[in-house]
């Protein structure tokens, strides 16, 4: 069953490709903006760039470390590699906790934009 062996070897490879793309993109991010904390439109880019970067970690971290590692019955069979089981529950619970954050994040800019413009209009009405 030589196909196996090479598909789990094509799966080690893309990881650590994946791996190499994030931590390349995120030094790239971060030295890509100005080392001076100066805001570009008034927007903190590095700020951003790096409170990113150490929150993705964190929550993988914490994410790991809460994973279960209590054994699955799969296909009739018992699964109870701890750290894979801890790895596939970081993946699901980080992916849960940052789609959470993203909607939370487009919910708060949602809402700042729309008292920017009732700002906005009560003004121009008061001119």
């Amino acid at each position: 069953m030589w196909y196996v062996d090479l598909e789990l070897w094509c799966m080690y490879l893309l990881l650590a490709a994946a791996i190499g793309v994030v931590l390349w993109a995120t030094v790239r991010s971060i030295r890509q903006h100005d080392k001076s904390d100066s805001d570009h439109h008034h927007v903190p880019a590095r700020k951003i760039a790096i409170g990113t970067a150490l929150f993705m970690v964190l929550c993988l971290l914490v994410c790991f470390l809460t994973g279960s590692t209590a054994p699955l019955i799969s296909n009739g069979s018992k699964f109870d590699a701890a750290g894979w089981l801890r790895l596939s529950d970081m993946f699901i619970n980080s992916s849960i906790v940052l789609i959470i954050v993203a909607a939370l994040c487009v919910g708060y800019n949602w809402l700042k934009a729309q008292t920017r413009n009732d700002r906005k209009e009560h003004y121009a009405q008061t001119k």
